[in-house]
């Protein structure tokens, strides 16, 4: 957790639009990790468009694994870069909804 504290306080990890990808790599971890959370009243992370963070994609993964955590953080970008699929991940009622926008929106 430390890392991904460090991590964000020197560069922060906001896309834009309400969405964040805070992550690092953790030397517990076998496999990746993404943990998605909603904040509907928003988190100010300081993002150059101004908006709250909304949806927050937290990323860990191992350290021998630069090129899986790349590919993550790449496909969270591509995801979250339509309008529709933000507004609709914003609006989701429960996490069976969220994954199900996320897997019919992943490559």
């Amino acid at each position: 957790m430390r890392d991904l504290t460090a991590r964000e306080q020197a560069f922060p990890s906001v896309l834009g639009h309400g969405v964040a990808v805070p992550h690092a790599y953790c030397s517990e971890l076998q496999a990746r990790l993404c943990i998605v959370a909603q904040v509907p009243s928003g988190i100010d992370f300081g993002a150059m468009d101004g908006e709250p963070v909304r949806l927050v994609f937290f990323l860990l993964s191992p350290p021998d694994d630069p090129e899986g955590h790349l590919e993550t953080l790449a496909e969270i970008a591509r995801i979250v870069s339509h309008e529709e699929t933000r507004a609709s991940l914003f609006s989701a009622t429960d996490p069976s909804e969220v994954m199900e926008i996320i897997r019919r929106s992943s490559g």
